[in-house]
């Protein structure tokens, strides 16, 4: 009887012991090593105080029941928040978006980074910000980021100007200087586009030739072919010279008078400086040097008829060796149409 009571008085100390006097292991109380919904391994410890927060959560990897696929994220360290996804060469991951560093404005340089340029539609260019097109009426003077487009407009653009070549051009503005636009190049003598050079490029008949030729009368100049050869005279230099087919600004006409018996001359004078009457207006040249010209040198045989050359040292024979007397010149013409 001593026995089987000590026996029982240990049995129940046993019994006490593991319940610590409430539910057994089987009953709702904490439990350890227990799995959690997720698939985790809930450990207790001193966190498990309601008052240190949340219980601690240590996870154990992916835990998939027969049948299931396990299913993973990444979160690449630039990104903002939230699971990230696989971008190509080149892109960053910005939370569930691909960006370019180096050119989205949300998204300059990093992840979050947003451009703001006052008074512009910002840009990101090499992964920093920059300016962008200026908003309506502002312009960007300084080139800085930090102040976008500073500069509201301030001149009236499309008024004649004159250009830096002496042309005429119109205004424009760009906010921050007034700018005389160069014009396009026309007919008219003038180096509009101050590139050097006068009435270049595809003007079809802006320039005409004028032919020479010798007969009995000495020589004769025409614009038309055909004359060279009439009257017994024979074609000494076709286009010999060139000239505008047109009046503009700043030329002046050059008139063949016939004097009677055959004879003619050149001058600019409308009157055919009281000698004769007009016979034809050869074109028109230029008073002084313009656009590459060169002088045209009138010349008078002892014999009263006139000879024209663009050539010094032709003029300067005749004068030493056939007692031509120099007369000066009418003005300047163009050796190419």
């Amino acid at each position: 009887m001593r026995r089987f009571g000590f026996l029982s008085s240990l049995l129940l100390a046993a019994a006490c012991a593991d319940g610590q006097g409430g539910d057994s292991a089987f009953a709702s109380g904490n439990t350890v090593g227990a799995m959690s919904s997720t698939g985790a391994t809930t450990t207790a410890s001193d966190s498990d105080d309601p008052s240190s927060g949340s219980p601690t959560t240590t996870p154990t990897g992916p835990t998939t029941g027969v049948g299931e696929e396990s299913t993973s994220f990444t979160t690449d360290p630039g990104s903002s928040s939230g699971p990230g996804v696989d971008c190509g060469p080149g892109l960053n991951a910005c939370g569930v978006l691909c960006v370019d560093h180096q050119t989205d404005p949300d998204n300059c340089g990093d992840c979050g980074i947003t451009c703001v340029v006052p008074n512009s539609q910002s840009s990101c260019i090499a992964g920093n910000c920059d300016v962008g097109d200026c908003d309506v009426g502002w312009f960007d003077c300084d080139g800085s980021a930090v102040n976008g487009c500073e500069a509201q407009a301030g001149c009236s653009g499309g008024e004649s100007c004159t250009t830096e070549c002496g042309s005429t051009g119109v205004t424009a503005c760009n906010g921050c200087d007034v700018v005389c636009e160069l014009p396009a190049e026309t007919c008219n003598a003038i180096d509009d586009d101050c590139n050097g050079s006068c009435d270049e490029g595809a003007m079809a008949g802006c320039r005409q030739g004028v032919h020479r030729s010798v007969g009995p009368n000495g020589h004769y100049y025409t614009n038309v072919l055909a004359e060279t050869s009439q009257a017994g005279r024979t074609l000494e230099s076709q286009d010999y010279w060139w000239m505008y087919a047109a009046e503009t600004d700043g030329l002046s006409a050059l008139y063949r008078c016939d004097i009677g018996g055959g004879n003619t001359f050149l001058t600019t004078s409308n009157t055919c400086e009281g000698a004769g009457s007009i016979a034809a207006t050869l074109g028109y040249l230029s008073p002084g040097a313009s656009c590459g010209s060169t002088p045209l040198y009138r010349l008078r045989s002892p014999a009263g008829r006139h000879f024209y050359t663009i050539n010094a040292g032709e003029r300067d024979n005749a004068v030493t060796n056939l007692g031509y007397i120099s007369e000066g010149s009418p003005g300047q013409v163009w050796t190419s149409p």
